[in-house]
């Protein structure tokens, strides 16, 4: 064989090599900008969960301060029906899958802080999750760019 075919045959095998590595990349690219974007939604998701915590908790705080406190009532999506606090000891605290339990304020504290601490961890895990996910979606771009450039 002639050295112009060889290397004909070399440029060839080349481009093919560069073209595949490059739909790779574009695929990988993809999965990780959907991941990715999964990710910032579950950190949305947490964050929003852990302030509406805190509110709660702000909200406990502010019920137990007087007697017969006036304050709005969750009547269901949106809805609020006025109503006044005449035992600001105990408060029903949901635990999950459908059920209240009756909990003095302290223990409901005790109860959320320990849901918020929960919370945080998930968060703090998926916040990782994320940057371990963006340096790897930088460092695919990079050899893309970098292959689309030969």
């Amino acid at each position: 064989m002639s050295d112009a075919k060889i290397t004909q045959t070399e440029n060839k095998d080349n481009n093919a090599y560069t073209r595949d590595a490059i739909n790779q990349l574009r695929y990988l690219q993809n999965v990780y900008s959907q991941q990715y974007e999964v990710l910032e939604n579950q950190i949305s998701t947490y964050t929003m969960s852990i302030d509406a915590i805190l509110k709660g908790v702000e909200a406990l705080e502010k019920a137990t301060t007087a007697e017969k406190s006036k304050t709005l009532i969750n009547t269901g999506p949106g809805v609020y029906m006025e109503g006044e606090i005449t035992n600001n000891k105990t408060t029903l605290t949901y635990v999950g899958a459908g059920y209240l339990i009756e909990k003095t304020v302290a223990q409901a504290k005790e109860f959320i802080e320990l849901n918020k601490k929960k919370q945080e961890e998930v968060l703090k895990k998926l916040l990782s999750e994320k940057s371990k996910l963006q340096s790897e979606l930088i460092d695919v771009m990079y050899k893309l760019e970098s292959l689309q450039q030969q």
